[in-house]
């Protein structure tokens, strides 16, 4: 008898244990969703909005007529241009892609289109005061359309008797736009820091099918240091079959740094084969490169810093009836104390 007693307590423990570890099976599942993109949706990393640039950050393309980026001393060039985007529509969805009630981990995608113009400035040179300076001659406009991806990895870490909470996101994939009638792209980015030794590799990025099921957890997206100088280089593709009637290689590779989600600059890469310019080695290798030195730090140390990658093609900002081409690529970035 006493045995019996003893396993009639021990079968009750077991199960009460089973009751505080096991997560509740009844449980509203829309109350769940809309709890995870409430996660999602306050996320500082995901917040990212690329194509958001202020009008002082208009960037000059000029080339002089040989074909080559020109100083701006030159008194030639076939042509001259600025250009910047406006968005006027972001819809925007959020979807949490499956339940498992006996798993711990959810994966969402986070899918917007973008829509706007982009609008582009065609400048001419006048002499003034023995310089070379440019004035507006007229302005054309185009429609873009960009599709937006990225996912996200969601584990629950605590609360395992209440299915609602614990969640946190542990996994983000870089963030990648591209245009309707995407005819260029990245295949790698990838940062180098300048030694006295060499280049050493600080952070690369590989951009491939597999893209969307590879999910970086923060601490290893690349850490910079204040003061030391960086090189990034870019490695692109252009499938347009135009490509060849257009300067260079047929496109301008540009990176955007995002502060507090507003845009702070938009620097271009170089594929010049000058490399005391901008460290790039051969020209027109579709490798683009720049050199760039972090800043010290400062106030807002702790800041979410987000960087993205852009290429364009010549079709799009020189064409005047010609198709909208982009590609982008983001992901966030840490200045270390």
């Amino acid at each position: 008898m006493k045995i019996r007693i003893i396993f009639v307590l021990a079968i009750i423990t077991l199960l009460l244990s089973n009751c505080d570890t096991q997560p509740s099976s009844t449980y509203n599942l829309d109350e769940l969703d809309a709890s995870l993109v409430r996660l999602i949706e306050d996320d500082d990393y995901l917040s990212i909005n690329p194509m958001t640039e202020d009008e002082s950050f208009e960037e000059l393309l000029a080339f002089h007529n040989d074909g080559r980026h020109s100083f701006l001393n030159r008194e030639v060039y076939e042509y001259r241009i600025k250009w910047r985007r406006f968005i006027e529509n972001i819809s925007s969805l959020i979807l949490i892609e499956s339940h498992e009630t006996d798993s711990d981990t959810i994966y969402a995608s986070i899918d917007k289109i973008i829509s706007g113009y982009l609008r582009i400035i065609n400048l001419d040179t006048v002499i003034i005061d023995s310089s070379v300076q440019f004035i507006s001659v007229d302005t054309t406009e185009k429609p873009f359309t960009m599709d937006s991806q990225r996912r996200v990895r969601i584990v629950r870490l605590f609360g395992s008797n209440d299915i609602y909470l614990g969640w946190r996101i542990t996994g983000r994939t870089p963030l990648i736009l591209s245009s309707e009638t995407p005819t260029v792209g990245f295949t790698e980015i990838a940062f180098h820091d300048d030694q006295e030794d060499g280049f050493n590799s600080v952070f690369s990025l590989q951009i491939n099918d597999g893209l969307m099921n590879t999910f970086y957890r923060i601490g290893e997206f690349p850490v910079f240091y204040p003061g030391q100088s960086y090189n990034v280089t870019a490695a692109i593709v252009n499938s347009n079959p135009e490509a060849d009637l257009y300067p260079d290689s047929g496109e301008g590779v540009y990176m955007h740094k995002i502060f507090r989600n507003h845009h702070i600059f938009r620097k271009s890469l170089f594929d010049d084969g000058l490399p005391d310019h901008s460290g790039d080695i051969t020209e027109n290798d579709n490798l683009f490169t720049r050199y760039f030195q972090v800043r010290e730090l400062g106030i807002d140390d702790n800041v979410k810093r987000n960087i993205t990658f852009e290429i364009v093609d010549y079709e799009t900002l020189l064409n005047e009836d010609g198709n909208y081409h982009s590609f982008i690529i983001g992901f966030p970035f840490f200045i270390s104390p």
